[in-house]
């Protein structure tokens, strides 16, 4: 085999990871394709400022004002033309998927700094831990009084789920 030959070759491992991606980013362009069309009513290709408020309104709920702010100036102001193509409209979706990914990591990685022996919950003494950094009250009754009102499910501890859930409902 040459040295051309060994810089061209690919691990299985590889190769699958690659097609992996691949099929993510299809998927994704599938996801974005169908969104977009659902928005662009007048079907021409692009979305005008009403249709791009008609969609910002749609996904209020689900993205961030971060991301929203980001759509707009990603799509709108920094295009400059007011209208928005299919492809503008994928790159910034893709761009507000990954900055989700970097968003769902750092609530993880809080999660876990309070989550003392890794046990995949936050009880009363990580609670209060959490509270004390946070420079709030830790007596015993504020404490349980917190770890209620974040169970969500009321199995008396705190895991990823609920405390994912209150995060994302603090104001922006």
């Amino acid at each position: 085999a040459s040295a051309d030959d060994a810089a061209v070759r690919v691990t299985f491992d590889d190769f699958r990871r690659l097609v992996r991606r691949l099929e993510e980013e299809h998927k994704q362009q599938r996801f974005a394709r169908k969104l977009f069309d659902e928005f662009d009513k007048d079907h021409n290709g692009h979305l005008d400022g009403a249709e791009m408020q008609r969609f910002l309104d749609a996904v209020h709920m689900t993205l961030s004002a971060e991301a929203r702010a980001f759509f707009r100036h990603h799509m709108l102001v920094a295009d400059r033309d007011g209208k928005v193509t299919f492809d503008e409209f994928a790159r910034a979706l893709a761009d507000v998927d990954r900055n989700a990914d970097v968003t769902e990591r750092r609530m993880r990685q809080s999660f876990d700094a309070f989550d003392a022996g890794r046990k995949g919950h936050l009880d009363a003494s990580d609670v209060r831990r959490l509270l004390e950094q946070l420079g709030l009250a830790t007596e015993p009754r504020h404490v349980l009084r917190v770890l209620h009102a974040l169970n969500a499910d009321r199995h008396g501890c705190v895991d990823f789920a609920d405390f994912r859930a209150v995060l994302l409902q603090l104001p922006d």
